[in-house]
This record gives structure tokens, sequence and C-alpha cells, in this order.
């Protein structure tokens, strides 16, 4: 199941040609919700950070960025552009802004 801007957008026409495989991302943002079904985090997720600074998203907009980009395909709910690439996550905001 596509949400209807993937298909005006003709997503589904591009990843016949590119998934995002061997294509790395990176999402600088409010860092990541661990939590989320539609991200998966295997040895192709990295994380930069600060040790002092936790990555989990509190506010969200990290997590929905993420998920535009690079959710995988295993829950029929959503799914990413580029779901087969490797995301970098990278907080350096806490509220969005």
């Amino acid at each position: 199941m596509n949400p209807d801007w993937m298909e005006n957008l003709n997503i589904p026409q591009l990843w016949e040609f590119a998934t995002g495989k061997n294509v790395g991302v990176a999402v600088i943002d409010t860092g990541i919700s661990f939590n989320n079904p539609d991200l998966i985090f295997n040895e192709k997720t990295f994380f930069v950070y600060d040790p002092k600074v936790s990555l989990q998203d509190t506010h969200g907009h990290g997590t929905h960025c993420a998920g535009l980009i690079g959710a995988k395909n295993n829950n029929g709910n959503s799914i990413g552009v580029a779901r087969d690439c490797n995301l970098f996550v990278c907080r350096i905001s806490q509220t969005g802004s």
C-alpha cells in the first residue's frame, strides 16, 4: 500500500530503476525513534553522535524525515522513497527548529 503522494510523484515507477541500494543518506535533524517499526536498523544504519547527547527523537521531525527517506516495506503501512538506502543519523536539534 503506497500513500497517494507516492503515486502522484511516480515513485513506484522509480523503484523499477533504483531503490536506494548502495546509497547513503544523512538525516541531520532531531534524532530518530528507535521504536519505530517502519525504520529497521541494521548494519547499514550509522549513527553520528556526541556521547553526551541521546539520538532518541523526542520531537518526531527527524523520525518523520527518516521514514520518508528510508522506511522499509515491512508492515504495509509506510515505505520510504529510498527504502534500501543506508541511513546516517545525526541529532543537531531537540525542537525541530
